[in-house]
């Protein structure tokens, strides 16, 4: 059981750690980015509509050449570009580049569902590790626990790709881009979806030896 435990305390640990480093990267490189866009816009007084990390896709392969150029030797080199962030300008007090109203409203919503999703399924996370290193690992309440963690995945999962799709959909009305068009290809939060779903079974598997449990103690 000491092993358990150990196992309990570790992945805990490596949960927070990813989430911290994840938070603290993608602000800063948010912020920065942010920070260059607004400066631009101010300084020529104009609005910016920013679309960030689409994925893309190139047209007509016939058309690349080379638009970089290899720093060690020198040589030009050919940069297929896959995810992209793109920010659009126009005249202040134009419409043109202005987001949609409705898409920057089901972009906040779903955002502040996403964060308060998070935060459930961080707290049950640590009700779950600090109840398996206290042995307590057939309880029933264990049990509701990660049902709900494993459908907070499956939210996440329906809530990103409606957001993915959303956000697609409307650079695809706002921007054209030259030999390159956004992609739906990965739109859809399979990683979430199959998180959720390995939780849920695991879920049942516990809840089956959970039953059986409490039929031997029963019979003895």
């Amino acid at each position: 059981m000491r092993k358990f435990r150990i196992l309990c305390i570790s992945l805990l640990v490596v949960f927070f750690a990813g989430m911290a480093q994840r938070l603290v990267v993608d602000s800063l490189y948010g912020y920065r980015m942010g920070e260059g866009i607004a400066r631009h816009s101010m300084s020529r007084d104009l609005v910016e509509d920013t679309h960030v990390s689409l994925d893309v896709k190139l047209d007509e392969f016939s058309r690349i050449e080379p638009n970089a150029v290899n720093g060690f030797t020198g040589d030009s080199v050919i940069v297929i570009p896959e995810r992209v962030s793109v920010a659009a300008f126009a005249e202040a007090g134009s419409a043109g580049c202005r987001s949609d109203m409705v898409l920057s409203i089901v972009s906040g919503i779903l955002n502040f569902l996403l964060l308060g999703i998070f935060f459930v399924m961080t707290v049950y996370f640590v009700k779950i590790i600090v109840a398996f290193s206290r042995d307590e690992v057939f309880d029933k309440r264990i049990i509701r626990w990660i049902s709900i963690i494993g459908w907070c995945f499956i939210v996440t999962a329906v809530s990103n790709t409606v957001w993915q799709l959303l956000r697609i959909h409307h650079a695809e009305m706002t921007i054209a881009l030259d030999n390159m068009s956004f992609s739906y290809s990965h739109s859809i939060d399979w990683h979430s979806l199959t998180s959720g779903l390995i939780v849920l079974l695991l879920n049942e598997i516990l809840r089956i030896a959970t039953g059986y449990k409490e039929e031997q103690d029963l019979t003895i």
